[in-house]
């Protein structure tokens, strides 16, 4: 865990003590299955979820990398875009943000009846990573993924034709969920991340 998510955890653990964390990682729909049957108090994934008798509300953005092995030829272009990957051949792991990453993959480079070639490997993203280091793939990662040093691996800024290319969170929560913890979570958040 790195990035905004870190920093809110750590902030809401040392204001309340007294609140134990367990947190999950897992796909989304596991995770949308624990909102459900309320196993999960909250649930931070990208926008555009929608289930019924789930809320929620936007938090934060990160930036959206290329990650390329260090000799890739895009590695030293200052400023990389998604037609540059056009003929890249992408790996994504197959849970957690990897299927959000292959369809952000597909809908920036798919263009008259070619389709990007992905493939979705059932591993965790540091496996991901690693395969990408023996130079035969490329993959996209956010911001939060930098939190580990990869000295065979360059995490080179993507760009949308208006900007820096980024990834949009949100928390999502039951309806009916009165967790006392919950909404002193929720309370942080607002003060973090007004809006």
């Amino acid at each position: 865990m790195a990035g905004n998510l870190r920093l809110a955890i750590a902030d809401y653990l040392a204001k309340f003590e007294d609140v134990q964390f367990d947190g999950i990682e897992a796909g989304l729909e596991k995770l949308f299955h624990g909102l459900k049957s309320r196993v999960v108090d909250v649930v931070v994934a990208p926008i555009g979820l929608e289930e019924e008798g789930i809320t929620s509300r936007r938090i934060w953005s990160e930036r959206l990398y290329a990650v390329l092995p260090v000799d890739h030829a895009l590695a030293e272009k200052e400023q990389i875009y998604w037609q540059d990957l056009r003929r890249e051949v992408f790996v994504v792991p197959g849970g957690g943000l990897g299927p959000v990453f292959g369809n952000l993959i597909a809908a920036r480079l798919t263009e008259q009846g070619n389709r990007p070639n992905i493939i979705l490997q059932d591993t965790s993203l540091e496996s991901v990573l690693s395969m990408v280091a023996a130079k035969r793939y490329i993959s996209i990662a956010t911001e939060a993924s930098q939190g580990v040093a990869w000295t065979d691996l360059c995490f080179q800024d993507l760009h949308d034709p208006t900007g820096p290319a980024r990834l949009e969170y949100a928390l999502y929560w039951r309806k009916s969920n009165d967790n006392p913890a919950l909404q002193h979570f929720f309370k942080l958040i607002e003060e973090r991340y007004p809006g």
